[in-house]
């Protein structure tokens, strides 16, 4: 207690330099991250060029090490010590990761966990499909590429339309002729159904990555993504305090789903551990004696019932401890994919 008071920041620095050594890191780091802030001490996420492989104080804070990250394998880096540099557009960061030959999940790693956000413009899922494109490029195409990149604003699918249609080599020829082009958008098809899904919810899809290669997510949280389309929405935190009976409305990930019956009558019941960014919370929904509130929450939801890493909108009745009733849970049916072999066959090409 006397280190944690008196040097919290290398207090703090310690425990996360630990918690790499755990196999639930992403979960004691989500913890640690906590406590730090009733400390005032930020976490900072990784910044592909502020960041050590470990936790360091940084600025005042603590920032992350590329380790940190998912998929971030002890052969990456080794690679990514070389990848560190000063960049001016993302073609200079593609051509790098090419260089240092850093494999493309430890490059979706990178860019959907944030770490190369100072560095490019576009949104994430808009960066990682050009990378898709790039990978599937050949060195000549990439070195025009890297040719044209200002004057076409550094947009990757404009620029292999320009080398097919516009740009002539010495030959007099297209850079890229049709049967290549056809090759690069058959191969390409799969990833662009990946942002299309993606872009439809941008700050949501960025909460899903931080939270699923982090542990945590920095940049939002599910109650500024949903406060301003559901009315009387508040944050976890917020419901603890308040009376008994009282009514709330509030967004939140599940984190354990257990269906069950009680012992006496039977009753059907489910009970979820859930939390957002403020705080856990106890539901119970139960099918009662006059309302079935447990069937309905099936109705509601296409015949399914909330599991563990669904979002859900929950209107419950507070009531003793930390435990609520749930009156409505409402599954949020968005679809955001880190990999294109979680894109479900049925909605590809659609």
């Amino acid at each position: 207690i006397f280190l944690k008071n008196k040097y919290p920041k290398e207090f703090f620095l310690t425990l996360l330099q630990m918690s790499n050594e755990e196999s639930d890191k992403h979960e004691i780091i989500a913890t640690i991250k906590k406590e730090m802030d009733a400390f005032g001490i930020k976490l900072r996420s990784p910044h592909i060029l502020h960041s050590d492989i470990d936790y360091k104080i940084y600025n005042g804070d603590i920032i992350m090490g590329l380790s940190s990250i998912k998929n971030i394998s002890d052969k990456a880096i080794l690679h990514l010590r070389d990848f560190q540099n000063q960049y001016s557009s993302k073609f200079d960061v593609f051509r790098a990761s090419d260089l240092c030959k850093l494999n493309a999940a430890v490059m979706s790693s990178l860019i959907l966990a944030g770490s190369l956000d100072d560095v490019l413009t576009e949104s994430r899922a808009k960066t990682l499909a050009e990378y898709n494109i790039w990978r599937l490029m050949k060195t000549k195409e990439k070195d025009w590429a890297t040719k044209l990149g200002p004057e076409y604003n550094y947009n990757l699918i404009e620029i292999v339309k320009a080398l097919n249609e516009k740009i002539r080599g010495d030959n007099g020829k297209f850079i890229i002729k049709d049967s290549r082009r056809g090759t690069i958008r058959r191969d390409f098809m799969p990833f662009l159904e990946q942002y299309n899904f993606n872009k439809k919810h941008e700050k949501l899809a960025n909460w899903f990555f931080e939270s699923k290669l982090l542990g945590f997510a920095y940049s939002t949280s599910l109650f500024e993504i949903y406060k301003n389309d559901v009315e009387n929405l508040v944050p976890i935190s917020e419901i603890a305090g308040d009376l008994e009976k009282s009514k709330h409305t509030f967004v939140c990930e599940v984190v354990e789903a257990k269906l069950g019956q009680s012992k006496e009558k039977k009753t059907p019941y489910l009970k979820l551990n859930v939390k957002d960014h403020s705080n856990e919370l106890r539901v119970m929904i139960f099918n009662g004696k006059n309302n079935a509130k447990l069937d309905q929450c099936r109705e509601l939801n296409n015949n399914k019932l909330p599991k563990e890493g669904d979002i859900c909108i929950i209107k419950a009745t507070k009531m003793d401890g930390n435990t609520v009733f749930a009156d409505q849970i409402t599954i949020q049916m968005i679809d955001v994919f880190l990999k294109i072999s979680q894109l479900p066959k049925d909605k590809l090409n659609n």
